[in-house]
């Protein structure tokens, strides 16, 4: 019995250089703009927690820049920790 194996109708083509720079970069822009956009959520969020705490605690102005200034020191913290990683 004699077969014989079809042409093929679709043979993908070499990808170049710059298509495969195109799409990693485009991929990386991405990854980016969804930690982004991760990070945002995140803060949103605690800024939202703080002003609650604020509202229902009844925080005079010294109250509040205190807790601003300890927020604002974590954030710091762990930023630093992440360069340090």
């Amino acid at each position: 019995m004699n077969t014989s194996i079809p042409t093929p109708i679709f043979t993908p083509a070499l990808v170049s250089e710059i298509e495969q720079a195109l799409v990693l970069d485009s991929a990386l822009v991405f990854a980016r703009n969804e930690q982004k956009r991760a990070c945002a959520d995140k803060y949103a969020s605690r800024i939202r927690k703080l002003s609650s705490l604020i509202i229902q605690n009844k925080m005079d102005y010294a109250d509040v820049a205190e807790l601003l200034e300890s927020e604002a020191l974590e954030l710091e913290r762990q930023a630093q920790e992440l360069i340090n990683d």
